[in-house]
């Protein structure tokens, strides 16, 4: 038997991702109760390496796209669930959505 624990990893990592957008109405934005950092692996601008820059998610928009700022205070909107690289990352955004620890927002404000 030919086991591949990094393909199992990714197949878990995208099954955990369809779950979050199903469990959201296409247009729906919600709004994390605590914002928390993900990490993207970026270029390095002076040498050909490469760097975990992190991103703080404060809401998600379709089930799938995070919006928030970097730790530089650039806004960003269009970082998708499936583009994390860690699966911790999307189960820790499953296991936060399974608590209910989120608002939904309506026309960009808190829906309470």
């Amino acid at each position: 038997m030919n086991y591949n624990s990094r393909d199992e990893v990714k197949n878990l990592k995208t099954k955990f991702c369809n779950e979050i957008e199903n469990l959201f109405k296409l247009g729906e934005t919600i709004e994390f109760n605590t914002p928390f950092t993900v990490y993207i692996q970026e270029e390095n601008t002076y040498d050909a390496s490469y760097v975990k820059v992190p991103y703080i998610v404060k809401t998600m928009t379709d089930g799938q796209y995070l919006t928030g700022t970097t730790h530089y205070g650039d806004e960003f909107d269009d970082l998708s669930t499936y583009d994390l690289e860690d699966i911790v990352e999307v189960a820790y955004i499953l296991d936060t959505i399974g608590d209910k620890q989120y608002k939904i927002l309506q026309d960009g404000q808190s829906n309470t």
